[in-house]
């Protein structure tokens, strides 16, 4: 980290360069504050690719060069070095946390883009653990059962998609027992975002405002009013109908605001389970 300078952590594959280019300069440029970008690379990365960013002057971790000290770090973690070698996202739990430097950890998905101008974005408040994305649905791979026998609990629609939160939330040993559980192999696309949900599940977490900063589903998402948009794969295609309008950053900088992020146990997963199935059930019993 530069003196002075906000370090914001962010993973990039290859496929992912020709809207990453746009997503991440308006990242950089929408801070007011100064900020210091580090790209980790899943391994797919080449020299003609991270020319393109050298506008945004980064700090690459290449892959070769992080898989030598992380196998140092997890010697004693065979399931954690097991999760890095075949899952991709497992680099935003344990690179980002690993190799970054100062009290929080701040990382932003190469598929967000802002539209207005921010202050103090990746900035917890006072009686805070740490901020992140509220999803619109429960994206977690832990079922209410296993959630119940384990005694931990997560945080309510939680999205790792972007977020800030103290580096000392990360418990190695934790993690490893978490990746011998059945969940950790279950819908692997949500296995990391499950882990952090469950490392912070009894923590003071906050979500930002979904009405300034939220998952886009469709074109019809990005209104007026909103300061940054995560544009995930299932709903990727219309993000190019945007970058022009995020190359404007209308406007004064925003303070985007947070909420107290909800503490979800077993009973309440189970509960949402339960509704989410009556509401399938109850259309089909109206059926002629």
């Amino acid at each position: 980290m530069l003196d002075g300078q906000l370090e914001i952590h962010t993973l990039l594959c290859r496929a992912h360069v020709p809207f990453a280019i746009h997503c991440l300069t308006s990242l950089v440029k929408a801070h007011v504050d100064p900020v210091s970008l580090v790209v980790h690379d899943d391994g797919s990365l080449r020299d003609e690719e991270m020319r393109q960013f050298s506008h945004l002057s980064p700090r690459w971790i290449m892959r070769p060069e992080a898989d030598e000290k992380l196998d140092e770090l997890l010697a004693k973690l065979p399931l954690c070095r097991a999760f890095r070698k075949t899952n991709p996202m497992a680099l935003k739990l344990l690179d980002v946390a690993l190799l970054s430097d100062g009290q929080y950890l701040n990382y932003c998905d190469s598929d967000v883009l802002f539209f207005k101008k921010v202050r103090l974005f990746f900035a917890p408040p006072t009686g805070s653990d740490g901020v992140f994305t509220m999803d619109t649905v429960q994206g977690f791979s832990i079922r209410a059962a296993e959630l119940m026998r384990s005694g931990m609990s997560l945080i309510s629609k939680l999205n790792a998609g972007t977020f800030s939160v103290k580096r000392n939330v990360l418990d190695l040993e934790k993690i490893e027992w978490c990746l011998g559980q059945p969940f950790a192999r279950r819908h692997e696309h949500v296995a990391e975002q499950t882990l952090w949900s469950l490392l912070v599940g009894s923590l003071r977490i906050n979500q930002w405002d979904p009405r300034q900063f939220k998952i886009i589903n469709s074109a019809d998402d990005v209104e007026d009013e909103l300061v940054a948009g995560h544009f995930i794969s299932t709903n990727r295609q219309c993000i190019t109908q945007f970058f022009d309008r995020a190359q404007r950053l209308d406007g004064e900088p925003i303070v985007v605001k947070q909420r107290r992020g909800r503490r979800l146990t077993g009973i309440a997963l189970a509960a949402i389970g339960v509704g989410e199935r009556m509401k399938r059930l109850l259309p089909a019993a109206k059926a002629p």
